[in-house]
């Protein structure tokens, strides 16, 4: 594994839902109310700004949100965060993939990584000046043009406020979240369109959506320490024959708290 370059990486714990990205070649798309952080994603990031509510005259604010899914990475040169590995990777008995990031970014998918934001203080939805765009968008956008371009369609054109409601996917607080430095990847309402091809490749399921990847898109795999023998042979038999290169993650006392990444 070289220490050159950003990689993006997906922490898991161990299990068969976890495994389906393995042996299906599937990323999972959460939905929102699914998540540890009751402010990430959620209606109370909108419904206590009755100026903005009212003007867009819909009181189903938890409905739009429930109807995105969100699939989470990290960048980093390395797996090495401990806080991953403590609170996403079942303390070390799961495991850590590394993608390709340009087959992620592919232009085939349509869906791009977008890096999260932190901030000290929610965002003001009551304050119409205020302004957002989303990493793939040329355009910095105002809430008052969102409103006006939604609230002046001739027909029910869901757009504007699928793109507010996506840069406030991207908004999360800085004080419990900013060490993570997450990207996020967003099925809204134009990627599940019929129209768009992207459409066949997601897959509603339970509480989210299965989305096909492209060939290779995983580059390797990284199991945490303790991970149970058994699970370790399981996901051998999974990989077998697919490249993907095998990576063990160990805490380790270098001068400093480190975790080292050795190929097993």
């Amino acid at each position: 594994m070289s220490d050159t370059g950003r990689k993006i990486y997906k922490y898991y714990s161990y299990s068969d839902y976890s495994l389906d990205v393995l042996q299906n070649n599937q990323l999972f798309f959460s939905f929102p109310s699914n998540f540890n952080d009751p402010f990430d994603s959620s209606g109370l990031l909108v419904k206590p700004y009755k100026k903005f509510c009212d003007s867009i005259g819909i009181t189903s604010i938890d409905e739009i949100f429930e109807k995105q899914g969100i699939c989470c990475f990290t960048k980093s040169i390395k797996p090495d965060n401990k806080h991953f590995w403590s609170l996403y990777a079942g303390n070390y008995t799961g495991f850590a993939l590394e993608f390709d990031e340009d087959e992620l970014n592919s232009k085939y998918w349509t869906l791009h990584l977008e890096k999260v934001h932190y901030f000290d203080n929610p965002m003001n939805l009551d304050d119409f000046k205020n302004t957002f765009s989303t990493n793939q968008s040329d355009r910095t956008y105002t809430i008052e043009e969102c409103i006006k371009e939604f609230t002046n369609s001739t027909e029910y054109n869901p757009e504007p406020l699928d793109r507010l409601f996506q840069y406030l996917h991207l908004y999360k607080e800085k004080n419990v979240w900013g060490n993570e430095n997450e990207y996020r990847m967003i099925i809204g309402n134009s990627s599940r369109n019929p129209a768009n091809p992207i459409s066949q490749k997601i897959h509603l399921k339970n509480e989210g959506y299965l989305l096909d990847l492209c060939p290779n898109a995983i580059k390797s795999i990284i199991l945490g320490y303790k991970m149970l023998p058994e699970n370790k042979k399981r996901i051998y038999k999974i990989i077998k024959d697919t490249g993907i290169t095998i990576y063990e993650a160990t805490p380790d006392i270098v001068s400093q708290w480190v975790v080292t990444i050795k190929q097993i």
